[in-house]
C-alpha cells in the first residue's frame, strides 16, 4: 500500500487481513455468566494457546513442546509378556492403545485421549474404540513396546540430579508440580496468532476464532474499527467520501487544488482530461488520452512513457486517486469561498420606529431647559423625577407634546412655593394621553445629576397617583 500509493476500501483492508492466518491474531477470552464477571483464560507458555483450564494446558505443552523441558530419548525394553489375541485402535488417529488386559492399558487411553484429544469427550472416545484381532496388527504393538521415551529434565536444583521420568504420565506430573508457573499462565484474555490457532483445528479456540473471521469477512465492521487507529498511526490517511458514504485508506493524504494553482502545462492537461472523464481505467487512460487531445484541437505528440510518469507524480502526490479497481478520481478544486459580509446594523422594530424618532426632538428639548430656568430649584428636579417613572407608548408627535408639557411644569414649578411641590406632581400623573413608549431615561439625563432635597419628598398622594398611572 505504501508502494503503489492506491486507495482501498477499509472494509476491504480489513478481508485483507481476514484472508490468511499469518496477518492477524486473535484475542480470546471466556464467556461470563449472567451478572458475573468472565473467568480467565489458561493460556500455555510457550506458544500463547488458550485452554479452558490448566490440565489442558500442560498436557498441550506435553503433547507439543516437551522438547521445551526434557531431554528425550529412546531407550530398550523388555516388551510386555503374556497372552495378548487383540489389541484396541483408536479410529481418529489410528493409534493402537494396545489389549485392554495390559497394565499399563488404562494409563495409554488417559494419556492419548488428553495429548491427542482433548477437545473430545472421554466418553465417546470410549464407546469408539475399535478392536483389531489380526495377528499382524498385534505383533506391531509388541513391536512397538521393546521402546521406551525417557524424558530427563533440563534444570534440576542445585546440588541435585535431574529428574528422570520413564513415561509420559511421570513427566506430566513433573511439570504440574514442579514447572508449573513456567508452563501455564492464567489471564483475562488471550492474545494468539492466527497461525498457531490454524495448527490445532480441533481446539475450543480455534473453532471460537473461526466462526468470528467468517462473520468478520461476510461484515468485517469490528476488524475495521480494530485496524482503523493502528493504520492512523502509521501515517495512512482515512476518510470518508461524502457525508454517509465509504471509508477509504490510502499512504496519501488527498491534495485539493487552490482556484488559480498554476501547474505546468503537461500536468494541467491530464488534470482537465480526468475531470472530463472521471473514473476512468489507468490501463486505458493512455489510449483515452490521446483521443481526448485530438478533440481538443491540441497538436502535440504524445509521450506515453511521459504521460504514465507525471499521472503516477499525480497519484503519489495526491493530486489523483488511484483506487484498487483501477479506476482514477482527480480532486476537485478547493473552493476558498468569499469573505464573510459585514454584520449590518439591526433595524429597529416597527413598534420601536416611532420612539426612534421621538428621541431626537425630546433629548434636545429638555437640554434647552437649564437655558430656559437660569436657577433650577429643588421642585423642579423633584417633579421631573417623578415624571421619569412613567412608560407610555405613543407616537412621535404625542411624546413631542409630553416634552413640552413637561418644560411647562418645569416653569411652573419655578414660582410654586415650596410647600406645595407635592402638587406640581399632578400633571405627570394625568398623562394618559402622552406616548407609552416614550424614552423617559434619554429625556431625564441632564436634570438626573440633581439631588432631590428632603423638602420635596412625595407625599401619599404623588404616590397614588404613580400607582394609578402604572
Amino acid at each position: 500500500m505504501r508502494g503503489n500509493h492506491m486507495t482501498y476500501e477499509l472494509f476491504q483492508v480489513a478481508k485483507l487481513f481476514m484472508e490468511k492466518p499469518d496477518r492477524f491474531i486473535a484475542s480470546i477470552t471466556r464467556k461470563a455468566a449472567e451478572g458475573q464477571k468472565p473467568e480467565k483464560v489458561s493460556i500455555c507458555a510457550i506458544d500463547n494457546m488458550p485452554f479452558a483450564n490448566d490440565e489442558e494446558a500442560i498436557a498441550h505443552a506435553m503433547a507439543h513442546h516437551a522438547g521445551e523441558f526434557f531431554t528425550i530419548e529412546e531407550v530398550e525394553v523388555e516388551p510386555p509378556s503374556g497372552n495378548f489375541p487383540f489389541v484396541n485402535r483408536c479410529p481418529f488417529t489410528k493409534e493402537l492403545l494396545g489389549p485392554p488386559n495390559y497394565h499399563k492399558y488404562e494409563a495409554a487411553l488417559l494419556n492419548h485421549h488428553r495429548t491427542r484429544l482433548p477437545n473430545m469427550s472421554f466418553e465417546k472416545l470410549q464407546s469408539s474404540i475399535e478392536t483389531v484381532r489380526e495377528e499382524e496388527v498385534v505383533a506391531q504393538w509388541l513391536e512397538s513396546q521393546k521402546k521406551a521415551t525417557r524424558y530427563t529434565a533440563k534444570e534440576a536444583p542445585e546440588g541435585e540430579e535431574p529428574k528422570v521420568c520413564n513415561s509420559v504420565e511421570e513427566a506430566m506430573a513433573y511439570l504440574r508440580t514442579s514447572l508449573k508457573g513456567k508452563v501455564v499462565k492464567q489471564v483475562n484474555y488471550a492474545r494468539v496468532a492466527g497461525n498457531v490457532l490454524e495448527q490445532y483445528k480441533d481446539s475450543e479456540a480455534f473453532k471460537a476464532m473461526d466462526g468470528e473471521r467468517q462473520r468478520q469477512q461476510r461484515f468485517p465492521l469490528d476488524a475495521a474499527n480494530a485496524i482503523r487507529g493502528r493504520m492512523r498511526r502509521e501515517k495512512f490517511s482515512i476518510y470518508k467520501k461524502g457525508a454517509k458514504g465509504i471509508t477509504y485508506v490510502c499512504s496519501t493524504k488527498r491534495n485539493f487544488r487552490s482556484p488559480g494553482q498554476v501547474m505546468s502545462p503537461d500536468l494541467d492537461r491530464i488534470i482537465r482530461f480526468l475531470e472530463a472523464n472521471q473514473l476512468t481505467k489507468a490501463k486505458e487512460m493512455p489510449a483515452a488520452y490521446q483521443e481526448w487531445l485530438k478533440s481538443e484541437g491540441i497538436e502535440e505528440v504524445m509521450d506515453e512513457k511521459k504521460v504514465v510518469r507525471d499521472l503516477h507524480w499525480l497519484i503519489a502526490d495526491g493530486y489523483v486517486s488511484h483506487f484498487e479497481d483501477d479506476t482514477l478520481f482527480a480532486q476537485p478544486v478547493l473552493e476558498t469561498g468569499s469573505a464573510k459580509p459585514q454584520a449590518s446594523a439591526p433595524k429597529a422594530k416597527p413598534a420601536e420606529a416611532p420612539q426612534a424618532a421621538a428621541e431626537t426632538p425630546k433629548t434636545e428639548a429638555v437640554a434647552e431647559k437649564p437655558a430656559e430656568a437660569e436657577a433650577p430649584s429643588e421642585t423642579e428636579a423633584s417633579a421631573t423625577a417623578v415624571e421619569t417613572g412613567t412608560k407610555d407608548e405613543a407616537t412621535a408627535e404625542p411624546a413631542a407634546e409630553a416634552v413640552a408639557s413637561e418644560a411647562e411644569v418645569a416653569a411652573a414649578g419655578a414660582q410654586t412655593p415650596v410647600p406645595e411641590a407635592p402638587e406640581a406632581a399632578a400633571p405627570a400623573a394625568e398623562e394618559p394621553e402622552a406616548s407609552k413608549e416614550s424614552d423617559a431615561p434619554a429625556a431625564v439625563k441632564p436634570t438626573a445629576e440633581a439631588e432631590p432635597s428632603a423638602e420635596t419628598e412625595p407625599s401619599a398622594e404623588t404616590e397614588e397617583a404613580k400607582a394609578e398611572e402604572k
